[in-house]
């Protein structure tokens, strides 16, 4: 099972040209779509996904899942080999910044993640607005994590997603929120 994250905002954009599996998401279609900045910081993110995600889902895919998707998967490598027109080389340009100066976006902290299947092997990993009141963080990582195992479930055995640290993660959380007291009515 492999991870993707695409900030909600981007994926609006991919979904509303038709994008919706991740063979879909080549160099070739996303330069196509979306802004050199916005491939940069997807391409950045994707390959650093512990800047953006929690560190038990991060380390439950490890190596970087985005490294591992399937050909045709848009990638940095796949950016430097078309190197030499005038939107590759900036966003070359773009992701060189950000891996030397580490000037990337911040995870918007507005948001909440979540996840989705996308197919048989990736499950995305995107942000929606936060609506109302800001949630605790425990509550929200607990969502993310339960979300993704019943996601997982459909497609690997309940043992193998015990042994990831996203279930560790999972229950820890559990363990953070009933030992909490009660909130008096």
């Amino acid at each position: 099972m492999k991870i993707m994250y695409v900030p909600g905002y981007l994926r609006a954009a991919l979904e509303a040209a038709g994008l919706t599996k991740a063979c879909d998401y080549t160099l070739q279609n996303l330069v196509n779509i979306l802004s050199p900045e916005d491939v940069a910081f997807y391409l950045y993110a994707n390959g650093n996904l512990k800047k953006y995600l929690p560190w038990n889902i991060d380390s439950s895919f490890a190596p970087s899942a985005f490294e591992c998707l399937a050909a045709g998967v848009a990638s940095y490598s796949e950016l430097l080999a078309l190197k030499g027109d005038k939107q590759t080389d900036a966003i070359v340009t773009l992701v060189n910044g950000y891996e030397l100066n580490d000037t990337a976006p911040p995870r918007d902290n507005e948001v909440v993640l979540t996840c989705d299947l996308m197919d048989e092997n990736v499950i995305l990993i995107t942000d929606t607005p936060r609506v109302g009141d800001a949630i605790d963080i425990v509550i929200e990582e607990r969502q993310l994590l339960d979300r993704m195992i019943q996601q997982l479930h459909g497609v690997m055995a309940f043992e193998e997603i015990a042994a990831l640290p996203l279930f560790a993660g999972y229950l820890a959380a559990t363990q953070a929120l009933l030992k909490r007291p009660a909130l008096a009515a």
